[in-house]
């Protein structure tokens, strides 16, 4: 008998960890907004992985100046163990406005990680007056070098002196994933708007930099082929006539090929990274959805920018909702995976796609109106992500927006909303525990 009641306990006891053991969410939760728009793996001394680096920003307070009321935005970086233990956190904040625009690894002089490079977007001081603040002072980017333990080792303003600011960086590896350095994509507005390609080394002094009147660089990636360094893949647009080209960049940032592919065809149109080649994926309106829908496509190319394969998805994706991308590659397989909006039903979603091409599965699904995701991580069938936890308008909650980590295993499973919890774990638990209770009474065990 008491056999019997112990195995009702474990099938009841499952109902819930099926339900509930796959997804588990952390916020700072120390002011009243916060948001996460980065998350990558942390090391520690020895070089191993040890749980994340989240960063994003966060509303430190109202301040007033001059009679006016600013935000206070301040960088923020914190280091997660993958339990949602937080290990340390960094803030930054010297402007009305210091939020992170990149974080990347930063490297020795043996090409050892020994801290992460952030790059912050730097306005103004918000204790000076409008006269005391010099026009270098509203344009420049800073970065700041912190080392393994969340402490400052360095600051840098990296500036052409032309009033731009960095859009992005990315990390070049000349050979065997060696780190060389950095390239930025940096930008000034006036009248109009002019790109810059700059060239950075290890310690962010500048190599080299190109100048395009007229160009907006909506996105660039390193493309290598066993390793090592093969040039850059741009997309770019042409701010007087709205015309977008996919370009091939030689190691000097010189073009030297213009890629036949119809990216104006597309609603949006991201890059990335791959082996011997690159990845271009986002929104069409090419689908075989219902009038008016969008969904995503992915294709992939090989190291002489020639088409492999390409997919257009079955799901009505929404245009609100980024597109997000990571690859994951292990000693016998590679494999892309992507988030997107479902539209159709409000949720997000995450698919895995093989090296061939072929939509594996599903991974991941979320029904809830309270994430919003902006990066996400793979490791191991675990799923990393980071954002912003909001509060609906027609809930009564305690909270603004928080900063959104969630941990979550590979199987499709549902986040159900607070208010749906109770009622699934109540009727998945019935219909474990009625079966028995009817073949124990057949048994004459107990009575019903």
């Amino acid at each position: 008998m008491k056999k019997i009641f112990m195995l009702m306990l474990l099938c009841f006891a499952s109902s819930f960890i099926n339900v509930l053991a796959k997804d588990n969410v952390f916020s700072i939760n120390k002011y009243s907004e916060e948001s996460f728009d980065f998350i990558m793996p942390s090391y520690n001394q020895k070089q191993k992985e040890d749980g994340f680096i989240a960063a994003g920003y966060y509303l430190k307070e109202k301040q007033e100046v001059d009679n006016e009321f600013y935000l206070d935005y301040q960088a923020n970086v914190v280091k997660y163990k993958t339990n949602g233990e937080i290990i340390w956190t960094f803030s930054y904040g010297k402007t009305k406005e210091d939020k992170v625009t990149s974080i990347n690894y930063a490297y020795d002089e043996n090409n050892i990680i020994d801290g992460y490079l952030i790059s912050v977007d730097k306005t103004y001081d918000i204790n000076k007056s409008e006269e005391e603040i010099t026009e270098d002072e509203r344009e420049q980017t800073t970065i700041i070098k912190i080392n393994l333990d969340g402490k400052t080792v360095y600051e840098k303003d990296i500036s052409l002196r032309e009033k731009e600011k960095i859009k992005k960086i990315v990390p070049i590896e000349l050979n065997d994933n060696v780190t060389d350095g950095y390239l930025a994509i940096a930008e000034k507005k006036d009248n109009s708007i002019t790109s810059y390609l700059i060239r950075l080394d290890k310690d962010l002094n500048i190599r080299w930099s190109k100048k395009e009147e007229n160009t907006e660089y909506l996105d660039i990636i390193s493309l290598k082929e066993n390793n090592t360094e093969k040039g850059y893949i741009g997309i770019k647009k042409n701010t007087q006539t709205s015309k977008k080209t996919l370009v091939h960049l030689d190691t000097e940032g010189n073009e030297i090929e213009t890629i036949e592919v119809d990216i104006n065809k597309y609603i949006e149109a991201k890059l990335g990274d791959s082996k011997n080649g690159f990845i271009l994926y986002g929104i069409t309106p090419e689908v075989k959805l219902k009038k008016g829908s969008y969904s995503f496509f992915i294709k992939s190319f090989d190291i002489n920018n020639e088409e492999n394969w390409e997919i257009i998805g079955d799901a009505p994706v929404s245009k609100k909702i980024n597109i997000l991308y990571r690859k994951e590659e292990t000693k016998d397989s590679l494999n892309y995976y992507f988030y997107y909006g479902n539209s159709s039903d409000n949720s997000l979603e995450v698919i895995k796609v093989n090296e061939e091409g072929i939509i594996e599965k599903k991974v991941k699904k979320i029904m809830t109106n309270y994430y919003d995701i902006k990066d996400f991580y793979i490791k191991k069938d675990r799923l990393f992500f980071v954002g912003q936890i909001n509060c609906p308008e027609d809930d009564n909650c305690e909270y603004d927006a928080n900063s959104l980590f969630l941990v979550s295993d590979e199987d499709k499973v549902i986040e159900v909303e607070d208010k749906d919890s109770t009622s699934i774990l109540v009727v998945t638990g019935l219909l474990i525990l009625i079966p028995i209770l009817i073949l124990l009474k057949k048994k004459k065990i107990i009575k019903l």
